[in-house]
Order: structure tokens, then sequence, then C-alpha cells
């Protein structure tokens, strides 16, 4: 699937907002196979930020509409147009990164997000969709195999049933405050500290959930789970006016623990779901299999 603007769409994109402008310049800030985002400069040196989403990813528009006037600092949108299944966006430019945020800056933002009110439009994944993830991805890996995507994948078999047995139980303490908005792709690239604005950005998966695993999200999946450094942000969390249960164990595990379990047991199941739906070059070479495999052996090493 292309998400590519031609340059006769980009151009009409900015005329709707600055009639009879000319498009000088295109830098691409980020591309995926589901978005793409590009800085976009006019002949007079004004900069916007054009976005292509589709499928899940077409919901951000309505979802930034509902957080306009909340805690939580916005990127402006001037344009955002539906067609079929893509969203078409054309927003401020915030500026190039000033600097990279901290964790007391993310502790600060996840605080925001627990005392905003969640858009009604967004789906919640409360405890019933946490613990059926794990069926989900030993049904969905069984229908890679069988479509010759994915080869023998025998090494995370068990980890995978140990996770499916552990599911009940680590459930519990799913609904314990904080429980509500969810950025879901809440890395250091979202939490974006321009030269011009600092903004939340990239709400395109957001949801109504624990905020746990959310935070776990900072921390870099390609890396071992970091509970110390996970431990220090929900403290650091709590003290920048969060929700003081964020502190309590869940399902026999310390919060950070339980955090970058459900992280992780999430990640797979999207992956592997991305796989099945979005059949491409790119996720054939082994490398998807091998990254939920990563995945699922961290999240069996998190067991209690």
């Amino acid at each position: 699937m292309d998400v590519t603007l031609s340059d006769s769409e980009m151009l009409a994109l900015v005329r709707e907002v600055r009639t009879g402008s000319m498009v000088v310049g295109r830098e691409v800030l980020q591309g995926t196979r589901l978005s793409r985002v590009e800085r976009v400069t006019l002949e007079d040196g004004a900069t916007y930020i054009a976005k292509r989403g589709t499928h899940l990813l077409i919901d951000e528009a309505d979802t930034l509409r509902a957080l306009r006037g909340s805690p939580i600092p916005m990127a402006d949108m001037y344009v955002a147009d539906v067609e079929g299944e893509n969203l078409t966006m054309l927003m401020e430019d915030l500026g190039p990164v000033k600097i990279q945020p901290t964790i007391e800056d993310a502790a600060e933002m996840a605080a925001r997000m627990t005392q905003t009110t969640p858009p009604d439009h967004l789906p919640t994944d409360g405890r019933e969709y946490l613990e059926r993830l794990p069926q989900q991805i030993k049904a969905g890996i069984e229908q890679l195999v069988s479509l010759g995507t994915w080869k023998n994948p025998d090494r995370i078999r068990r980890p995978v049933d140990d996770i499916v047995k552990a599911a009940s139980d680590l459930g519990s303490g799913t609904e314990i405050h904080p429980f509500g908005l969810c950025h879901r792709e809440y890395h250091p690239t979202s939490l974006h500290i321009g030269t011009q604005k600092t903004a939340l950005i990239d709400w395109q998966r957001a949801y109504v959930g624990p905020l746990l695993p959310c935070l776990a999200n900072w921390f870099p999946i390609a890396d071992a789970p970091n509970l110390k450094a996970c431990r220090r942000l929900i403290k650091a969390y709590v003290s920048a006016g969060g929700a003081p249960e964020a502190q309590e164990k869940r399902g026999d595990l310390r919060p950070e623990s339980w955090a970058f379990f459900w992280q992780r047991v999430g990640a797979a199941e999207w992956w592997i779901n991305s796989q099945i739906k979005w059949q491409t070059n790119d996720t054939q070479d082994g490398s998807w299999q091998r990254a939920v495999e990563r995945v699922i052996v961290d999240a069996q090493w998190l067991l209690p």
C-alpha cells in the first residue's frame, strides 16, 4: 500500500490553508507501510507537517479534535480529509527537536494523560481484552505457519503456553488506577520538544486502558526490559500528580514487571496481526518472526 502524497495532492492540501501558495521543499520525517509524515516548505519559508495514515490509523483526527483544550499540549491541526481508508492531515510544524525528553518530562505528560477525559470514540482495552491476547498470539502463530510466512516456531511454543496459562491471573489489577487515556506509541519521539513548541504527537493508536504498559513503551522494545528505569518512571509519574496506585502490585508482579509483561504481549499480538493482514515482501524475511520471538521470551521471563 502506498501512503505517499503525490506532488499534486500535496499542493492541493497546502492550498486548503494557503491559497495560491507553492511547495518548494518536502522532507520525509517518518515513513511506514501505514503512515508517512513530511515537513513541507512553502515559497515564503513557512512550514507545515503533512501526514497520511491508512487502515487502523484514520481515527487520529477525531482524537486530536477531542483533545484540543485538554491538559495535554497538542499540535494544531488545520486540515483533516478522509477518503476511503486514508486520512490526510496538514498540521502545525513544531520545529526540529530542540532537546530530548527526560524521564521527568515523560512522567509529567503521563500525569496529564491521567487528568484528561478520554474521547468517547476510543476503544477500551480492559481486563477481558488483555486476557484474550495470549490466545490470539497462539492462534496467529499457527496461521502464519500455515501461510508459509513463519518457519518452525518451536522455540516459543512453550513460552506462549506459559503466557496463556498465566493470562487470567495477570489480568487482575488491569482496571486499578491509573486506568484511562493511553497513547500506545508513548516513545521519546512522540514527546516532541521542538524549537517552536512542545506537544505530544502520533495519537493514531490511542485507547482507554491501563497506563502502566503505556509507560513501558517509553523504553526501546529492542532492549531487555529495563525494570529499574521503569520503576523510576512510575515513581516520577506519581510525584508529578499521577495516580499513587501505579506503585501497587498487580497479579503477583511489581508494577514495572506487570507493565513490561503486557507491553510485550501487546506488541507480539500487534506484529502478528499486522503480518496476517498486510503481507508484503518486508514481512517475509524472518525479521518479524524473530522480533515476536524475542518479546515472547521477555514476557515469559517476567512471569511470577
